[in-house]
């Protein structure tokens, strides 16, 4: 039978790999959850990069302003994930950034992409404050901050929250609410129904999932 998997389900790697085995034999449709791929600012801004922006260039995500404004922040391995499927190239590691000059740590990660396969210059990605999760917020702390700052090549993009993003080219800057769309998990569910139907619509994988 078709099988979507929640984030509330742990697996450890050798789980997902005998897991990954046995479906793959079976031909089942397989469907992890991972819901930032679909938030309403994703969209849009995959949308305005393929329109307007260009391809990202450079990315910090604030991992501590994601958790502050949510009651279930997404864990460490979503956004990372959520960062390969914007880059749309596939991570081979995560490496320490250098911490801040006043000497405390800034809890920052950078990704490092695998460019065997593409002329392009691999984009910086950072991912910022990605202890805060496992820490007591500060209150104030990171609460002005944005979720993430694009450039890409012809513009910037800021995504303030799940549904509101603004973005700025040629001197001119948009702000943009979202809250009329569907959420990202009406959209999940619609992809999921639409691949257990028999469509060919392409979805995350186990793969992916296992790579996060």
């Amino acid at each position: 039978r078709p099988l979507w998997i929640g984030p509330e389900v742990a697996f450890t790697e050798r789980h997902l790999d005998a897991l990954q085995r046995n479906l793959a034999a079976e031909g089942t449709v397989v469907f992890p959850e991972l819901p930032l791929r679909c938030l309403p600012t994703t969209l849009r801004l995959q949308e305005l990069m393929a329109t307007t922006l260009g391809r990202i260039v450079k990315m910090v995500v604030h991992a501590s302003a994601w958790s502050l404004r949510s009651d279930s922040p997404p864990p460490l391995s979503h956004l990372l994930d959520w960062c390969t499927s914007l880059i749309q190239r596939r991570a081979v590691a995560v490496e320490p950034l250098p911490s801040e000059p006043s000497g405390s740590s800034a809890d920052a990660v950078k990704l490092v992409f695998d460019t065997s396969r593409s002329s392009q210059r691999s984009p910086q990605v950072d991912i910022v404050h990605c202890g805060a999760a496992t820490r007591a917020p500060d209150a104030g702390k990171d609460d002005h901050l944005s979720l993430c700052e694009f450039t890409c090549e012809t513009g910037t993009a800021v995504i303030n929250s799940r549904d509101e993003l603004q973005w700025t080219t040629d001197g001119r800057t948009v702000p943009e609410r979202l809250t009329a769309d569907r959420t990202a998990w009406e959209v999940m569910l619609d992809l999921f129904a639409r691949r257990v139907s028999g469509g060919l619509i392409p979805t995350p994988g186990l793969d992916d999932l296992r790579h996060a």
